[in-house]
């Protein structure tokens, strides 16, 4: 089984009055990935139309600390934003966290 490394860095939010600002936390990088693309699914947004790429992530070593909250991870140098901090796959053979992430384009 092919598996990569993977950097998870916390992601930007908003505050109360809208402006953006970056959740705190250092870059985490993660070995042992194995990396699942989804496929891309074709959407109208206002009129425009964009791409949204899914990928799912198993990391067989997870993060001491966890995913970062609206973290993005960057994979085979693109950037993905994470859905939710990942679920346990309980599989004997394959024990690991599950994460799944998208990046939109256009």
């Amino acid at each position: 089984m092919h598996t990569e490394t993977v950097t998870f860095r916390p992601g930007v939010g908003v505050d109360g009055n809208d402006d953006p600002v970056t959740h705190p936390g250092a870059p985490v990088t993660v070995s042992g990935c194995v990396v699942e693309p989804l496929g891309p699914v074709e959407h109208l947004v206002h009129g425009r139309n964009t791409i949204r790429n899914t990928i799912r992530l198993y990391l067989t070593a997870p993060p001491a600390g966890g995913i970062p909250t609206g973290a993005v991870v960057t994979v085979r140098g693109g950037d993905y934003h994470v859905v939710a901090g990942g679920s346990d796959w309980p599989d004997d053979d394959l024990p690991c966290l599950v994460v799944d992430a998208y990046r939109t384009e256009g």
